[in-house]
């Protein structure tokens, strides 16, 4: 998928795409991946997720809605930070188990309770927005879908960056060092808090919808 609208432009896994979905403003179109010409970027955020940057967006054929396509793909990309959120409690609730400081685990520790106990508070919150939001896309006339998509997405993309902070701070900072697996799931959702839309451009969405509701 492509995001005509944001720059530079970058394409995620091209080499090992068939097709390239590429979104506009107003507009989508699918092309081939295989004509998709441009240059590998050499230390993209997440290692996990090869990119790709193109000098310009590459013309096609219409297909779909653009903006039904873009809420689509922010309910799944929320979707994928709420597992990340959960993902990293179980590295953290097990790492402060098995860790010891001062003749104890660090999970008898308060602070790192508290901490733990944030972290599935966020999760949890994030995990019930993305229910309700796809069940109001799902279902026509049922509430305002750019609202709760949007509501959504904000709340999936701070329990994924705010648990990604804890768990590296229950692992004692290493959790952001090459030799804890911590740090892909961190990376993993920086990058995708950027992914159809950003923090600011929904939570317009929302301050415009409760706006226009009252």
């Amino acid at each position: 998928m492509l995001d005509a609208e944001t720059h530079p432009l970058l394409v995620a896994h091209l080499d090992a795409s068939s097709m390239l979905l590429v979104l506009r403003s107003d507009a989508s179109s699918v092309v081939e991946a295989a004509g998709v010409v441009g240059e590998p970027v050499a230390e993209p955020l997440d290692p996990l997720t090869p990119l790709t940057q193109l000098a310009e967006a590459p013309p096609g054929p219409a297909w779909g809605e653009a903006a039904q396509l873009r809420r689509e793909g922010a309910l799944l990309t929320a979707a994928l930070q709420v597992g990340l959120a959960a993902r990293m409690i179980e590295l953290a609730v097990d790492y402060a188990g098995r860790r010891e400081q001062f003749g104890r685990v660090i999970g008898s520790f308060q602070a790192v309770k508290h901490i733990c106990a944030d972290m599935f508070v966020r999760t949890e919150l994030a995990r019930v927005a993305v229910h309700a939001a796809a069940v109001t896309l799902d279902g026509l006339g049922v509430g305002d879908a750019a609202r709760t998509v949007s509501g959504a997405k904000l709340l999936a993309d701070e329990a994924a960056t705010g648990n990604a902070r804890a768990c590296v701070q229950v692992h004692g900072g290493m959790g952001f060092t090459w030799e804890v697996p911590v740090h892909f799931f961190v990376k993993r959702a920086w990058l995708q808090a950027t992914e159809f839309g950003s923090a600011d451009e929904h939570a317009e969405t929302v301050a415009t919808a409760l706006v226009a509701a009252t």
